[in-house]
């Protein structure tokens, strides 16, 4: 049986799997760091706001897309609607876990800390992007084009 896939059907734009994984990766750093500075995590949340909008233009993209340069292997082209999307979740968690910090709200931080790592490790290690998930049921319940 076929796996159905997200896709976009305005856009044609692509982006390589290997660079949205290392994007997970790099992510799961920040959001770890942030436990200590909380900053990181408002720095986190710019650049997901800049991928939401063009992936190539994100810092944490244009230095994993180097890396895996560096590997010459061909590109895993995936659909790129489905990741901005994603990164549109993780700009609204990175938000959200600066504000409850810095109001002390530790119950809420909590709650979104561990949906966030969860969904940033199952991108990283599963191939399973939470945000794309999303995306494919509100695309398909004709919420989103």
């Amino acid at each position: 049986m076929k796996k159905k896939t997200a896709a976009c059907p305005i856009s044609r734009d692509k982006v390589d799997e290997r660079v949205a994984r290392l994007n997970g990766v790099v992510s799961l750093m920040f959001v770890l760091s942030g436990l200590g500075y909380p900053i990181i995590w408002l720095i986190l949340a710019i650049d997901f706001l800049v991928r939401s909008i063009s992936p190539r233009a994100s810092l944490i993209s244009t230095l994993n897309r180097q890396l895996v340069k560096i590997c010459k292997d061909k590109p895993v082209l995936i659909d790129a609607a489905p990741k901005k999307f994603a990164a549109m979740m993780g700009l609204v968690m990175s938000l959200l876990l600066f504000l409850f910090s810095y109001l002390g709200i530790t119950l809420a931080l909590n709650v979104v800390l561990i949906f966030f790592i969860t969904a940033i490790m199952l991108e990283a290690v599963f191939k399973y992007c939470i945000g794309c998930q999303i995306y494919s049921v509100l695309r398909n319940l004709g919420l989103i084009k």
